[in-house]
Parts: structure tokens; C-alpha cells; sequence
């Protein structure tokens, strides 16, 4: 699939107020803009100009427009990377709003331009008795008083043909060679599909598989989500797939997010759809990157929602941020978790719907972090795009699902081959990975039988066995301690969990705390936590923070907790840890 873009702003060119010329430079080329429409036959582009004004009604219906130095038409051929056009504009466009719409000429049977969603999945092809053999995407260009204002896709959402109840869709995008704030493949056909869906019931499509709403007030974060194609797309289709599935709506909530500098657009965008979408709608963005992420840092309007879905198109083509795209999913997840109410905990399910143009066997290492995350998936569907030159592509339309008792699974399965699973699990709830109360449950354990849980535990099983596992306590500590403001980033966090576990918590220290549980307590000892938590912020350059909070956190600890005798034998840590916290609340207080 093709896009005809815009080059550079186009220009109108007013020396001669009698004989206005518009100057316009563009390329036809892939989502990605890595290569050139090469067609084995030239294509013709087609020039239309209305006018969005009823004084003006001569152009309503709008002029076809031809190039200056030619009366033939503008064609693009094999080899072509560039058109630098020129055309007349019409002068009665100069004082009142207007645009320029170009597009692809179709011939005979075969689809080529690409103004309506139907194109875009074979079923309606095939209903239509049509062969597609590739498509270009329409452009729009819109002007003001003879000004360029905007460079905008608009799709009409339709299963036929003249239909005039369809959901139109329309996009601003940026201009020139840079693949940021474009739309692709994979957003632009899953848009396609969804409209499809809710709108007639077909065995193979169902937008209940898509798209499943049981709430008359359902939550749905696009991330990453560029321009917002997909995410407006939902918004403007949201109450007729509820509709669809027996639900009325009264209020849902649409959230884009993504780097700052993808804000302009998709708020433009938005602004935009208005006047497409239910008024009884909450659209809106806020900035969220995914390093941030992965570490639970959430704008205001991400934390103050439980999410049913997670939407995300067209975020697959860098593995490198693959690992922060997943944590962010998972932190987000944890997030649902925390929303929900308190006795529904056990059932908390995050649903992700992920829309991807495979492009290099690279990619599959998100579903293995995915996997190892303890998420799960599924292919919804499969779609082959139409292609003109190149090789064959289909858009994938993934279903995730996290589960708090899936997540917590995926953790007590690294310790599964250990003699001794059931105090270790109770150790994993010390660490904060599984909930206390739900241990029971989870593990078909009667309570009178849970164990202590103990800090020795924990640490015995991380330094005999697996030492990486220093990290995950670390960070754990840092989530419960870290102040809100905190900006430090995550890589002197890690290396500060590594290097505070090994010096504070050697081998030996560990095996000499190790005591059978007493059933029915559940008490521990919480100075290791401490002091790993302390120096991850001493390593991550906490240092005023830590001075203030280091005796109100003590204070806390001898109200909250039993503490459990432990002989801190021939410990250094222990004698250098009191003189070096003093050394920093005097240093603070004589500041």
C-alpha cells in the first residue's frame, strides 16, 4: 500500500492577482517511506478543488485541475520519486476555505485509489466483484484564504458502497520525508476492520472479538498512539459496537498518549474528529513515554482510570524499545489493579489489543518478553494488504491478556524446581510480588499452614541461587520508598540494587537467619529491606531526600512491625550503617 505525500507546504503564488499558480511537491510512497511507488503501468493522478463555501457555488462541486505547462494528465511511472507541479488556482478560492484533493485514477476493475475503508479488506472486495491490485491513499490539502492550513486523510468508514450513514474519518499529518506523525498500514487497515465489525455481523468478524463491552462507562488508552487514527477511530465507532453487543453507553473515555512531540497532532486531531464523534464522550491526551512507563511514572489521566482496553497500532518496528513497551504494559496492568475495587482483585484482567505490519523476524522477541511477563495472546486476524509492486504484507490484529493471577503465576514459576516452593512463595509475598492475603488460595494452601515469612528466606534463595534477583528486590524497595517527585532514572537504580544487595546481604548472613516457620505468625525482619532501600538512594544521589526521611521511616518500621531477633554476627554493615546515617542527618541539620 501507497500514500501520496506532501514534500514541502505548497505555496500559492500571488504576483498576478488575475492568474493566481499553486506550486505543489510530492512523492507517492510507503507508510514507512523506505521505498518509491514503482507501478508496471504509469498511474494517473487526479486533481480535485472544491470549495467549502455555499457563496461560492460555481466550485462547490469543484474544477479538475491541470498542470500549467501541460494539457495531458500528471501521471506517475516506474522510477518516479519526485512530482513538482504547478497548477492554476482559482481565484475565487482566495478569500474563503477550500481544498485540493488528490488521488489516484482507478482502471478498470482494479482498485486503485483509496477513499473508502471497504478497500481495504478483501471480504468487501470480494462482495464488490472487484480485483484489488494495490492502493494509494487519497491526500487532502486543505487551504485557507489561499494559505496552506493542512495535509489530511479522509477515509469514509462503509460495508457499501454509497452508503450514506458512514463514519468518516479524517487525519492531519505532518509533511516532508520523516515517518513521525504519518499514518500507517497497520493503524489505517485495523480502523478499517473495527468500522467493519460493528456495523454488520458477519461468522468470521464480530466486533465482540475486538472489542468486547460489558460497561456502560468502558475506559480505553491508546498508547503510543501517533496521529490517533486508531484511538479516534474507536471514538467515533465506540457507541455503535456497544450497540451491537446489547449495550447502551453513557459516558466512555477515550485517552491518547505518546511522546511530547506527537501532542500538536493528536490534539489537532481530535479537535478535528468533534464534529465526527458522540458529543457524550471523553477524548483527550496526555504525554506518556515509555521509559517512564515501564517504571509506573503516569501522567494524572492514565492513573486516575481502571482501563478496559489498551489499544496500540504500528509500535513494533523498533525491537529496541521493546522491553519498555512491555514494562509499561505490565505497570499498567499493575495499575488496573490498584483501581479496581477491593474484592474483585482476584479477578482483574488488562486487555490489549495490538495492531502490527510485520516487517523482520526480529519482532517476534516481543511476544517471548510478553510471555516471560506472564502475559497472554492471541491472533485475531490475519489481513493481506493490496499491493502493486513488492512483496506480500498482511496486518496482524493481536488480543493480550494480563491477569493478576496469571502475573503471579509467571513469578512463582521461576522457583518451581525449589525443595522448599511454599516458604519461598511466602518470601515472594515479602518481596511484594504476590498479595499475603491471596497466597492461600492461589497455592491450595490452608492458612494455618502459611508460613512466617522471613527476610532471611528470601535473600538465603536469591544469593544460592539466583543472584540477578538482587535487581527485582531492589526495585521493589525503590517503588514502595522512592519520593513522588523523584526524577532519577532506572539505570543507577539497578546498579545500585546489585551492588547494596551484595555488600548488605552476603551468603553467609542469610544462612545463619534461616529458621523453620512458626504457622499462624507472620512476622519478619525488616532492616535488610531498609537498608538496601537506603543505599538505592544513596547510589541514585538521594541524598537531602534520605536525611529527611531516614528517622520517620524508622519510626514507622517500630510502629508497623514485630520485629524478629536476629544476631547481626560479625556484620560490618551494622556497626558503619548507624554512624553513616548520623554523619547525614547532622551534615543535613547543620545546612
Amino acid at each position: 500500500m501507497h500514500y501520496i505525500r506532501l514534500l514541502r507546504p505548497p505555496t500559492v503564488d500571488t504576483s498576478n492577482p488575475s492568474d493566481p499558480v499553486l506550486s505543489v511537491l510530492l512523492t507517492i510512497t510507503t507508510d514507512l517511506g523506505d521505498s518509491f511507488l514503482y507501478p508496471d503501468n504509469p498511474i494517473v493522478l487526479v486533481f480535485w478543488f472544491p470549495v467549502d463555501n455555499h457563496q461560492k457555488a460555481s466550485l462547490r462541486n469543484g474544477p479538475v485541475l491541470e498542470p500549467l505547462d501541460s494539457g495531458r494528465p500528471v501521471m506517475w511511472e516506474a522510477g518516479m520519486r519526485v512530482l513538482n507541479l504547478k497548477f492554476h488556482f482559482p481565484k475565487k478560492a482566495l478569500d474563503c476555505k477550500a481544498s485540493l484533493k488528490i488521488s489516484a485514477l482507478e482502471r478498470d476493475q482494479q482498485i486503485v485509489s483509496l477513499s473508502e475503508s471497504r478497500y481495504l479488506l478483501p471480504w468487501r472486495v470480494k462482495d464488490d466483484g472487484r480485483q484489488s491490485q494495490g492502493l494509494i491513499a487519497d491526500l487532502t490539502i486543505e487551504f485557507d484564504s489561499g494559505v496552506f492550513s493542512a495535509s489530511v486523510r479522509k477515509l469514509a468508514c462503509q460495508y457499501k458502497p454509497h452508503e450514506l450513514h458512514s463514519v468518516t474519518i479524517a487525519i492531519e499529518e505532518d509533511i516532508g520525508e520523516s515517518i513521525a506523525r504519518h499514518i500507517w498500514d497497520a493503524g489505517l487497515v485495523t480502523s478499517a476492520l473495527l468500522a467493519d465489525a460493528c456495523r454488520m455481523i458477519r461468522k468470521e468478524l464480530r466486533i465482540w472479538d475486538f472489542l468486547p463491552l460489558d460497561k456502560h462507562d468502558p475506559n480505553v488508552l491508546e498508547i503510543g498512539c501517533g496521529v490517533g487514527i486508531l484511538g479516534i477511530t474507536i471514538a467515533s465507532i465506540i457507541h455503535m459496537a456497544a450497540a451491537q453487543q446489547g449495550v447502551a453507553l453513557t459516558h466512555p473515555t477515550i485517552l491518547l498518549t505518546d511522546l511530547p512531540e506527537a501532542e500538536e497532532r493528536a490534539r489537532s486531531n481530535i479537535s478535528r474528529s468533534s464534529q465526527y464523534t458522540y458529543s457524550k464522550m471523553d477524548i483527550d491526551y496526555e504525554k506518556l513515554d515509555w521509559e517512564d512507563g515501564r517504571n509506573s511514572r503516569f501522567g494524572p489521566l492514565v492513573k486516575s482510570k481502571y482501563w478496559d482496553f489498551i489499544v496500540l497500532s504500528d509500535c513494533t518496528y523498533n525491537v529496541d524499545a521493546f522491553p519498555s513497551l512491555v514494562g509499561t504494559l505490565t505497570a499498567l496492568h499493575s495499575l488496573n489493579v490498584r483501581n479496581t475495587d477491593p474484592g474483585t482483585e482476584n479477578n482483574i484482567t488488562t486487555k490489549v489489543l495490538l495492531s502490527t505490519k510485520p516487517r523482520h523476524d526480529s519482532e517476534l522477541a516481543l511476544f517471548e518478553l510478553l510471555e516471560a511477563d506472564g502475559w497472554t495472546y492471541q491472533l485475531k486476524k490475519s489481513i493481506p494488504l493490496p499491493k502493486l509492486d513488492g512483496e506480500d504484507e498482511v496486518v496482524e490484529d493481536w488480543s493480550f491478556t494480563g491477569s493478576e493471577r496469571d502475573l503471579r503465576r509467571q513469578a512463582l514459576g521461576l522457583i518451581s524446581d525449589y525443595a522448599d516452593g511454599i516458604r519461598l512463595r511466602a518470601a515472594l509475598v515479602l518481596a511484594g510480588l504476590m498479595p499475603e492475603e491471596n497466597m492461600a488460595t492461589d497455592l491450595n494452601v490452608p492458612e494455618r499452614q502459611r508460613p512466617t515469612l522471613r527476610a532471611a528466606d528470601f535473600f538465603h534463595f536469591l544469593v544460592i541461587h539466583f543472584g540477578v534477583f538482587f535487581c527485582v528486590a531492589g526495585l521493589v524497595v525503590v517503588d514502595r520508598m522512592q519520593h513522588p517527585a523523584s526524577n532519577h532514572s532506572s539505570l543507577p537504580i539497578l546498579g545500585g540494587a546489585v551492588a547494596a544487595a551484595a555488600y548488605l546481604v552476603p551468603a553467609w548472613f542469610a544462612a545463619e537467619h534461616q529458621q523453620e516457620p512458626c504457622l499462624g505468625e507472620a512476622k519478619f525482619d525488616a532492616i535488610p529491606w531498609f537498608f538496601v532501600g537506603f543505599h538505592l538512594e544513596l547510589f541514585s544521589c538521594g541524598w537531602n531526600w534520605c536525611a529527611d526521611r531516614l528517622g520517620a521511616y524508622l519510626t514507622s518500621l517500630g510502629q508497623r512491625r514485630v520485629f524478629v531477633g536476629m544476631r547481626y554476627k560479625d556484620m560490618s554493615a551494622v556497626p558503619f550503617f548507624p554512624l553513616f546515617a548520623g554523619f547525614l542527618v547532622n551534615g543535613e541539620d547543620g545546612a
